[in-house]
């Protein structure tokens, strides 16, 4: 998790990255551990949740919550781990879910327990109803954050409305791939049928517009600048040994 996230921030140097931490890899030393990987390769912030393992997608039936105390330890462990890094710690709590037992009031009585316990925001997962966001937004203490999935149980707000409800975050964590996914099945299947795509060029990025995404022109005017070929050798350029004053 720690290695494809660095990869991910490194790529992105001007963007605060936050990581799906999941349960934080098993008990409180896990967790430990898992923080200041994440915070050693440079994320900002993780979110963490009290799924029991292995866990479930957060619209998803039969999920499991391991205790609210259990997990008031884990994101107590959590902050200590995390000490005076620049990093947002953001707890949710599975406990109101499709199939989940506990309901809302438990899922509420959660999600302040983490707030006490050191989480920097609070996330309950899967709300069935706008009146259900409007009750999270209420009862809940501190900063909120509420997730916009395409198709869940939780009904799409806009930022305005979402924050009149008392939310300070909006997460969209599928829309993008869900935008991928239909492009794909378009593509593919007009292969299948046409075994072409000459009809659909104008929906698909160009060519030099994905290199100039990729930078791909900046990495070979880097490497005509290092290096250059007279003939069949190659010439690299190298600093100028230096004698000490």
């Amino acid at each position: 998790m720690a290695r494809k996230a660095g990869q991910i921030v490194n790529s992105v140097p001007s963007v605060q990255v936050l990581v799906d931490a999941d349960t934080g890899g098993g008990n409180v030393l896990n967790v430990q551990r898992t923080v200041k990987q994440l915070i050693n390769v440079g994320a900002k912030g993780c979110f963490l949740e009290d799924q029991r393992w292995p866990k479930k997608a957060g619209h998803m039936r039969n999920k499991e919550v391991i205790s609210m105390e259990d997990f008031a330890a884990k994101v107590s462990a959590a902050r200590e781990a995390i000490g005076n890094a620049d990093f947002f710690l953001v707890a949710r709590t599975d406990a109101r879910g499709a199939n989940a037992k506990y309901g809302l009031e438990d899922a509420i009585t959660r999600a302040n327990l983490y707030a006490e316990a050191g989480a920097d925001a609070v996330y309950v997962e899967a709300p069935v109803s706008k009146q259900e966001v409007s009750i999270i937004g209420q009862k809940v203490k501190g900063l909120k954050v509420v997730s916009m999935l395409e198709g869940g149980t939780i009904p799409l707000l806009t930022p305005a409305a979402a924050q009149e409800l008392g939310f300070h975050m909006l997460m969209y964590p599928l829309s993008a791939i869900y935008a991928a996914t239909q492009a794909l099945r378009n593509t593919y299947a007009t292969l299948a049928e046409l075994g072409t795509t000459q009809d659909i060029t104008h929906k698909l990025t160009s060519f030099v517009d994905f290199n100039a995404l990729m930078g791909v022109e900046e990495r070979i005017a880097t490497e005509e600048r290092l290096t250059r070929r007279v003939g069949d050798k190659l010439h690299v350029r190298v600093r100028a040994p230096t004698k000490p004053l």
